[in-house]
């Protein structure tokens, strides 16, 4: 019974998620509830339930959860205090991914929300909100090289009038 009821909380939140991702992008509600259907029901998720692989289907949502909150993140307005908050609900909610089942799909989900979010914002805030999911110390917990001392390298992203020029 508890495997019946984990199954269908993970499939209301996967098409809740994927529902308030479309809806973020400006589709429809029919275009909606069709994205919210379709991702639940996919084959990869009823083919691994159907041979009891749960733990590695609880991380299934996140995917269109981080690319939910990064969307709400891209629009939200600079310097805002909402755009701290979504900042904050992005960091939260990728360290929680992190730590849900089997590491192979909250890698992809983080991996792919890093490069949406980087992508899609049109200003060096895109760094950033890149980094806000990966648990750690932002970028410097998944490259290496961004150990180097601020004093030492020109900092990234002009606009923001901070950094040497």
């Amino acid at each position: 019974a508890i495997m019946a009821v984990s199954a269908n909380l993970e499939a209301v939140l996967e098409a809740v998620f994927t529902l308030l991702f479309a809806r973020k992008l400006g589709l429809g509600r029919v275009d909606t509830a069709t994205a919210g259907w379709t991702y639940a029901s996919a084959g990869y998720f009823s083919s691994r339930l159907m041979a009891g692989h749960l733990p590695l289907l609880e991380a299934y949502p996140s995917l269109p959860l981080l690319l939910w909150l990064g969307e709400e993140v891209v629009l939200a307005p600079p310097g805002s205090r909402g755009l701290r908050m979504r900042l904050i609900a992005f960091g939260v909610c990728g360290a929680f991914v992190a730590l849900a089942g089997h590491p192979q799909l909250p890698a992809y989900a983080l991996g792919v929300a890093f490069l949406y979010v980087l992508f899609r914002s049109p200003t060096c805030r895109g760094i950033a909100a890149a980094a806000a999911p990966w648990p750690g110390r932002g970028v410097r917990g998944v490259c290496p090289l961004s150990d180097v001392p601020p004093r030492a390298t020109q900092h990234p992203c002009p606009a923001s009038g901070s950094g040497r020029q």
